[in-house]
């Protein structure tokens, strides 16, 4: 698999002296690792990570379905289809979101309700974890307006909301997929929350 490091670098538009210094390594060496004749220790390759804003999975190039947004903003109406997914808020650090009981949990044992996130910068962590919307979730009031959504279900259980998402159709008082999944409108904001616009 070819490595990330460059295309990482070049996307967060960092030069390569500026990176080679705030990874304390020599240009030289950092261009042999762009160029695949050197690998770094693990220690760089996390530093690096950091430094562009990515996994170690995609500098190492396994996880090709997902871009770089990694620290994505997201909107706090898409927490409850984070559940169990570390969130970063920038003026906190990182939490853990608990759909269930609709509060961020915090290393240090912190709690902070949904209801009291406003003007929190949140932003989100992939991992290798399947991909996820970053754009706010349609209102109530727009749904119906819409003949085909994208359904992020609501779930704590990971295997079903991965069997549950994708695109749904307006078919008649229900959202159905292509292989029967119904979504009621009466439901929704509870059990599930539907973008205009995703791409895998």
């Amino acid at each position: 698999m070819p490595k990330r490091f460059r295309e990482a670098r070049l996307l967060k538009k960092i030069k390569l002296n500026d990176a080679a210094k705030i990874l304390q390594v020599s240009q030289p060496t950092l261009s042999a690792w762009e160029i695949e004749r050197k690998s770094p220790s693990f220690d760089k390759l996390e530093r690096m990570a950091n430094l562009y804003g990515v996994t170690t999975d995609y500098l190492l190039g396994r996880d090709p379905a997902f871009a770089l947004e990694a620290a994505a903003p997201i909107p706090k109406q898409a927490l409850p289809i984070l559940h169990g997914k570390p969130v970063w808020v920038q003026e906190k650090g990182w939490a853990l979101v608990n759909a269930a009981d609709n509060f961020l949990l915090f290393a240090n044992g912190d709690h902070l309700k949904f209801t009291e996130i406003d003007n929190l910068t949140l932003s989100a962590e992939r991992f290798s974890e399947p991909a996820v919307p970053y754009e706010k979730p349609l209102s109530r009031a727009d749904l119906l307006s819409h003949e085909k959504v994208w359904v992020e279900p609501i779930s704590t259980e990971p295997s079903l909301r991965q069997e549950l998402r994708g695109w749904y159709y307006l078919k008649g008082r229900f959202f159905e997929n292509d292989s029967g999944n119904r979504f009621s409108p009466a439901s929704y904001g509870a059990k599930w929350l539907a973008y205009e616009n995703f791409t895998l």
